[in-house]
């Protein structure tokens, strides 16, 4: 090989000859690089197969799922039917149980009205006779007072009749004396003459 200033006698080559070293250098670094690349490229490959398993895998997992989820729901939609009759189950209960409530307090409600009544009536009785023996009381009050009034008046009318008879008595003496006076006067007139 000649660079065009040395001729191909003038070139000498060391011993060892450092292209050789090279090339077998630079093969080994070759195989190493080689060796380097395919473990990466095997890594790839066995993350690809892993991926490609993963991604075969993804149907039947899907298909489980979805099995699950069917499973699930078809557990739940039957489960509807059973929590209806168990709401119209204690619904009826709740309802059989205001009825008997209700009927209960109505019950109670007619028995203290009754209770009221025969009290209202106990009352009643109590306040009537209570009112009677006051009316009672008051006519004998005024029977006692009408009795000392006619009484009294009684009294009145006696001792007018008295003083009447008195007026009387006295005038009919008035008139005697009168009588007696005029006599007397006739006589002490004839007297006097």
């Amino acid at each position: 090989m000649t660079d065009g200033l040395h001729s191909p006698a003038e070139i000498r080559v060391p011993v060892p000859d450092p292209t050789l070293l090279t090339t077998e250098q630079l093969k080994r670094e070759i195989s190493g690089l080689q060796a380097l690349i395919e473990a990466r490229i095997d890594a790839i490959e066995l993350r690809i197969n892993h991926g490609r398993s993963m991604i075969e895998a993804v149907p039947d997992r899907i298909n489980e799922e979805v099995e699950h989820l069917r499973v699930l729901l078809f557990e739940k939609f039957m489960g509807i039917p059973h929590q209806f009759s168990e709401r119209d189950i204690r619904n009826k209960q709740t309802w059989d149980d205001s009825k008997v409530a209700l009927a209960a307090a109505f019950q109670a409600a007619r028995e203290a009205v009754a209770e009221q009544n025969k009290a209202f009536a106990a009352a009643t009785m109590k306040s009537e006779t209570a009112f009677a023996k006051q009316m009672d009381q008051l006519n004998a009050t005024f029977s006692a007072q009408n009795k000392a009034t006619d009484d009294k008046i009684d009294d009145i009318k006696a001792r007018l009749n008295i003083i009447e008879g008195s007026k009387t008595g006295i005038l009919q003496i008035i008139g005697v004396l009168a009588s007696i006076g005029a006599l007397l006067g006739v006589a002490f007139a004839i007297l006097k003459t």
